[in-house]
C-alpha cells in the first residue's frame, strides 16, 4: 500500500505492468526498502523478477540474492545460483564476485 503522497509508486506501477524494467527494478528497491510504500519482500521479489526475466542483469543479480537469503521467497541455492549465471553472463560484475566466492567456498569442503 502506498504511503502518502507517494503518487510516484502509482506511476511506477503502471510504466511496470507495461513492461518498464527500470520501472520494476524501482518497485523492486520500493517495496524491499519501505521506503516509499509499505515494505513487502514478497512484492519487492515479484517486481526484481519481472525485470530478471526480462533480461536486466542487476535485477537477475537481486533475484539471485533473494534466493540466497530467502527473502520474499523460500531459500533456494540452486535457483540463486542459476539467477547469478544468468546475470554474470552478461558481464554483471556483482554475480561474477558471487560465483566466485560460492565456488571458492566449495573448494574449501
Amino acid at each position: 500500500m502506498p504511503k502518502s503522497g507517494s503518487d510516484a509508486v502509482l506511476w511506477l506501477t503502471k510504466a511496470a505492468e507495461q513492461g518498464n524494467v527500470d520501472a520494476q527494478i524501482n518497485l523492486g528497491v520500493a517495496y524491499l526498502t519501505g521506503e516509499i510504500v509499505d515494505k513487502n519482500p514478497k512484492l519487492a521479489f515479484y517486481w526484481y523478477e519481472k525485470a530478471a526475466q526480462l533480461n536486466d542483469s542487476k535485477a537477475q543479480f537481486n533475484v539471485a540474492l533473494m534466493y540466497l537469503k530467502g527473502v520474499g521467497v523460500e531459500q533456494n541455492d540452486d535457483l540463486a545460483i542459476q539467477w547469478l549465471k544468468r546475470s554474470a553472463a552478461q558481464g554483471y560484475r556483482g554475480a561474477e564476485e558471487a560465483l566466485d566466492r560460492i565456488h571458492a567456498a566449495l573448494k574449501k569442503t
